[in-house]
């Protein structure tokens, strides 16, 4: 038996109204200090990654096949969008102070934006931590291993052991960067 997916339609802003907004963002950043960004999944859905809950998204296709053949989930090849880059230009003239973001897909991280100024409160498919002195090693593949949050891969720092930082559900946000968000 097949279940009906009910998901809300996507809706596209015209060029004029995108034009409007922006010169009012614009406006707003001009007028504003400490200002910080929070990012959800439709920021990468432009560079085909899924958001959680949209009409493809990962949760609302969870039971489906369509998902199972997806190859949507590989991130090494994903490249930051144009909304990142502006993002990390913006943290670049010190418009934006901070960048908190639920993705775990590290595009933050690939548009340019320093490591002290984001917080990935769900974690980075990129990073591994360090269980004995919590150093953060910054790899160019995915860390996540199926089954098993340890990678048996050693800290270069103290010989310690790595295991990939992303947060299951019930699981307590990652401390640092839950501590940078405030």
């Amino acid at each position: 038996m097949s279940a009906v997916i009910k998901a809300s339609r996507e809706y596209f802003d015209s060029r004029e109204v995108i034009e409007k907004k922006a010169a009012q963002l614009a406006v707003m950043l001009k007028s504003r200090k400490n200002i910080v960004f929070h990012t959800g999944a439709g920021i990468s859905t432009s560079a085909s990654i899924p958001d959680f809950r949209g009409p493809k998204g990962v949760w609302t296709l969870r039971n489906h096949t369509e998902w199972e053949k997806s190859d949507n989930l590989a991130f090494e090849d994903k490249l930051p969008t144009l909304t990142h880059m502006a993002i990390a230009e913006l943290v670049k003239r010190k418009m934006v102070r901070f960048v908190i973001s639920q993705n775990v897909d590290g595009l933050h991280l690939k548009s340019g934006i320093p490591r002290n100024q984001l917080a990935e409160l769900h974690g980075d498919v990129f990073i591994e931590v360090c269980s004995k002195c919590n150093s953060e090693v910054f790899r160019d593949f995915e860390v996540v291993e199926v089954n098993d949050r340890q990678n048996w891969r050693a800290c270069p720092s103290c010989g310690g052991q790595l295991s990939d930082n992303l947060v299951d559900f019930g699981e307590k946000l990652p401390p640092r960067d839950l501590r940078n968000a405030r």
